[in-house]
């Protein structure tokens, strides 16, 4: 959902601008944090999809983030438009929101390991 768009983008921002300054333990500890933000929403969206009947509400971050051009490219994949409890056709076997659960998962893994491996 819009949320979860969100999050990544920040993720991707404080990854990048982490690099971008040649400070990358700042941008893997902001990135950390929006991983585990996403892991939460994530896990809010997959309770709403278990518990049909659950609404998740309007979201005023949909239409800016359908504007944004992965939604315009791909909108299959990344346009939102607020039905939270259908989580659309399954994708390589996994529904969107089971996706962005697992990668945050990956992302919040790979930056831990980045930033304890960084302070030995």
């Amino acid at each position: 959902g819009p949320a979860e768009y969100f999050v990544l983008m920040i993720f991707a921002i404080a990854c990048l601008g982490g690099a971008a300054a040649n400070r990358p333990s700042i941008g893997a500890g902001i990135g950390l944090l929006a991983a585990l933000g996403g892991l939460g929403v994530g896990a809010k969206h997959l309770y709403v999809l278990a518990n049909p009947g659950f609404s998740c509400g309007i979201d005023p971050v949909e239409t800016a983030l359908n504007k944004v051009f992965t939604a315009e490219l791909m909108p299959f994949m990344f346009e939102s438009y607020g039905a939270c409890e259908n989580a659309g056709e399954p994708f390589f076997g996994l529904s969107i929101p089971q996706w962005a659960f697992a990668w945050f998962a990956i992302f919040a893994i790979g930056l831990l390991w980045t930033l304890l491996r960084r302070q030995k």
